[in-house]
């Protein structure tokens, strides 16, 4: 009785051992089939999507229209706050 019930249990353990080694093999054979490029096109890719993507807080790669780009009317209100310091003279009261 208990051989037989020692058994079972051995090949319970055998068969969950072979469920995860079966497991493992398909997540790796995924892994394998999984489609890979090399880092030098990864980071032509990533050129090319930086270079074609607009930034609007970088003024040289801007592509609003100037009335339209808070950012660059927050630059224009910030160049004049600093004309109006910058006028070289001071008053006493």
């Amino acid at each position: 009785m208990t051989s037989i019930r020692q058994e079972e249990i051995t090949n319970r353990i055998a068969e969950v051992k072979l469920k995860r080694i079966l497991e493992l093999n398909t997540r790796l054979r995924d892994t394998l089939n999984r489609e890979r490029i090399r880092a030098s096109d990864a980071s032509l890719l990533i050129i090319d999507y930086v270079q074609k993507t607009p930034d609007y807080i970088i003024s040289d790669m801007w592509t609003l229209p100037t009335e339209e780009n808070k950012f660059h009317q927050f630059k224009k209100i910030r160049s004049k706050k600093s004309e109006m310091k910058a006028s070289g003279c001071c008053s006493i009261m």
